[in-house]
C-alpha cells in the first residue's frame, strides 16, 4: 500500500530497498520502527498526564493497548509490594 502523500517514485525506491534490505534488516527496521511508536505514544500520555510516574505512564499505556482486565492485576501486585 502506497501512502496518498507519496510520490510514486520514491515508493518505488523504498519498495526496492526493502526487497534488497534481507530479512534480518527488515525485522531490525521493523523493531525500530516499533520502538518509535511506543515512545511517541508514551510521550503523548505524558503530555495528557504530567502527574503520573515514569511506572503509571507504563501502566496505563499497557492498558490502553492491552485491556484493564490484564493490567489491574499488575497493579495490585505492585501495590502489594509496596506494602511489603
Amino acid at each position: 500500500m502506497i501512502p496518498s502523500d507519496t510520490d510514486p517514485a520514491a515508493a518505488d525506491l523504498q519498495i526496492r530497498l526493502l526487497r534488497e534490505a534481507g530479512p534480518a534488516k527488515r525485522a531490525a527496521l521493523t523493531l525500530e520502527l516499533s520502538a518509535a511508536v511506543i515512545e511517541a505514544s508514551r510521550m503523548a500520555i505524558r503530555r495528557r498526564h504530567p502527574e503520573l510516574t515514569e511506572l503509571e505512564v507504563k501502566l496505563l499505556w499497557a492498558e490502553i493497548h492491552y485491556g484493564k482486565h490484564l493490567i489491574d492485576p499488575v497493579r495490585a501486585a505492585l501495590r502489594q509490594d509496596q506494602l511489603g
